[in-house]
């Protein structure tokens, strides 16, 4: 806990501010736990698209660990097929697939739909997602 006695530092000054949320930016860490990084953080790059305050341990991407990903492993994903190589500017296109499961247990598998604009007279991102389906994934 922020502030509390500790073992290894019991002289040292242990007072805690907390941080006024102003930047935004992006870390790959190697464990987190009760809200604290516990092994070093390494910088990527500072974000400036998502609003500081909204930027929370709960959006944290939460990675099993090695040894269970055997029987997690998610989907595998097979026979996609869509109803158009390109999409008219006022229409729409049908997207599907098929998703294996290649764990030893039923999850869940999150399937994302990403378009890439091409010939944009706007800068625009090089794919953007346009939509997502949480399926579950039987064993």
């Amino acid at each position: 806990m922020p502030g509390g006695k500790s073992r290894w530092s019991q002289s040292k000054d242990l007072s805690w501010e907390p941080l006024r949320p102003e930047l935004v930016v992006e870390v790959a860490d190697e464990h987190v736990q009760s809200g604290r990084f516990r092994h070093m953080a390494h910088f990527r790059r500072r974000r400036t698209d998502p609003k500081p305050a909204t930027c929370t341990f709960a959006k944290l991407e939460v990675v099993p660990p090695e040894e269970l990903k055997s029987i997690f492993a998610g989907g595998e994903y097979r026979g996609v097929s869509s109803s158009a190589s390109q999409m008219d500017p006022d229409g729409s296109v049908q997207v599907h697939v098929k998703v294996k499961n290649t764990g030893k247990r039923a999850s869940d598998e999150l399937v994302q739909k990403y378009v890439q604009h091409l010939g944009s007279v706007v800068t625009r991102p090089q794919i953007e997602l346009k939509g997502y389906k949480r399926v579950r994934i039987r064993r």
